[in-house]
Parts: C-alpha cells; sequence; structure tokens
C-alpha cells in the first residue's frame, strides 16, 4: 500500500520551466483535491503542511489560506506558497490578476523569445515572471 506522499507525487507533473508542480487529478473549482486517507482536502494545502509544516494561525478560529505566488492554481509546489489571511489573499489576488486582454495580446505581439525578456515584462506589467511565461506559451489566456 502507498503512503499518502507517494500518492501525492503520482499526482502532479513538474513544470521545469517555472518550477510549478502541476496537480493532474481531480480538482475543485480550478483547485486540486487530495485524499489524505480520512477525507478530501485542497491538495496544494496538504502538500504545504507535508513539506513546511502546520499552516500558522493568527486569529483563533479562522482558518489561513495558501497564497499562489505563481498566481497558478493547480501549483502545488509548497514553495510557491505562503501562509496568509483571507484578506490578505483577497487583496494580492486583486493586484496581481488584472492583466486585461489587450495586455495579453500586447505581450504575445512583443514577444520574440530573447533571454530575460520575460522577466523584463513581468516587471514593466508589475507580475511574476511565471505569469508571462504562461502567456507566452499560452498556457494562461489559451482563447486569445
Amino acid at each position: 500500500m502507498k503512503t499518502p506522499i507517494e500518492r501525492f507525487a503520482e499526482k502532479y507533473e513538474v513544470d521545469e520551466n517555472v518550477g510549478c508542480w502541476l496537480w493532474t487529478a481531480g480538482k475543485t473549482n480550478g483547485y486540486g483535491v487530495f485524499w489524505d486517507g480520512e477525507k478530501v482536502v485542497l491538495a496544494h494545502r496538504w502538500g504545504y503542511e507535508f513539506y513546511r509544516g502546520p499552516l500558522p494561525v493568527w486569529v483563533p478560529g479562522k482558518s489561513p489560506e495558501c497564497d499562489h505566488l505563481c498566481r497558478e492554481p493547480t501549483c502545488v509546489n509548497p514553495w510557491h506558497l505562503e501562509a496568509v489571511s483571507r484578506a490578505e489573499n483577497i487583496r494580492r489576488g486583486d493586484k496581481r490578476a488584472l492583466l486585461n486582454r489587450a495586455q495579453v495580446r500586447e505581450i504575445r505581439k512583443r514577444y520574440t523569445g530573447t533571454r530575460g525578456e520575460q522577466l523584463a515584462m513581468a516587471r514593466e506589467y508589475g507580475v511574476p515572471k511565471q505569469v508571462i511565461h504562461r502567456i507566452v506559451h499560452k498556457a494562461s489566456w489559451p482563447e486569445i
């Protein structure tokens, strides 16, 4: 019988370009789900707690959330996650997820594949480099 970590490791693929561990098994609302042996849990939270330890609790009765620093909801790489409050997670999401269709088109139009270009664009648009990588390779915004 396989251990939970063995089962967990079988359910993601590593994106070597950005380091994300992309969940390939079941999902709910875009986030991976995992059977921990007792109940179904969010895969990224399970991975965080297995590799990094329990999520800190700042306010009794209020569970912290894991912010995906890479902005990829299927990522379960615990080092792409940061424990934050619900309010902070929402604030960060609002700031980081504001690329619009015109910006995505412009990024793809300008992208030439030059070394360092993705990082330069990420700085220009104020987003993590992984966001630009996913845009230019059509892993996000594929409809554009």
